[in-house]
């Protein structure tokens, strides 16, 4: 990964916490990792306020990854930090904490994430999105036995077909 990216979400990760405490957070800048690998994009671990990232969905989208993600996952640490570790991931302190950085309070990223999928997937599952899922065996087995609800339009998934 480029030294530029990761000086890039050092960067915005500074001006997020300085935004923050100039709130009243009481932030300390939080260790950062760029060793994610699969969908996510980021991880937040409260208990040892340390940030992971993932570098392939950095390298394929960095304009929005570190305007995004980094305030994403920050959000996280610095809600668990005003209101306590038990509150929900994305519920209603996080969404305020965002709000605060100025980024909307979404849940998911829109990246592709073929390229950063470590599992392959073969799996094709359908809902009312216009495009398809597709899954991996251990998520399509789950699916099969207890079913699976989109989380983009919360509709209920079909199986189709298996990769050609």
């Amino acid at each position: 990964m480029p030294d530029r990216l990761r000086t890039a979400c050092l960067s915005r990760l500074a001006q997020l916490v300085d935004l923050l405490n100039a709130q009243g957070f009481g932030l300390e800048p939080p260790t950062v990792s760029f060793d994610l690998r699969g969908q996510a994009a980021g991880r937040a671990w409260s208990a040892r306020h340390h940030i992971q990232l993932n570098p392939v969905l950095l390298e394929e989208n960095p304009e929005a990854f570190v305007r995004e993600v980094v305030g994403h996952e920050l959000a996280h640490l610095a809600a668990a930090r005003r209101h306590g570790p038990l509150i929900r991931p994305h519920g209603p302190q996080w969404q305020e904490t965002m709000r605060l950085i100025g980024l909307a309070p979404r849940r998911c990223h829109p990246f592709d994430t073929t390229r950063a999928s470590a599992a392959p997937r073969p799996y094709r599952w359908d809902c009312d999105c216009p495009t398809p899922h597709w899954l991996t065996a251990r998520r399509h087995a789950t699916a099969l036995r207890q079913g699976y609800r989109c989380l983009r339009c919360r509709a209920s998934m079909r199986f189709e077909r298996l990769a050609a």
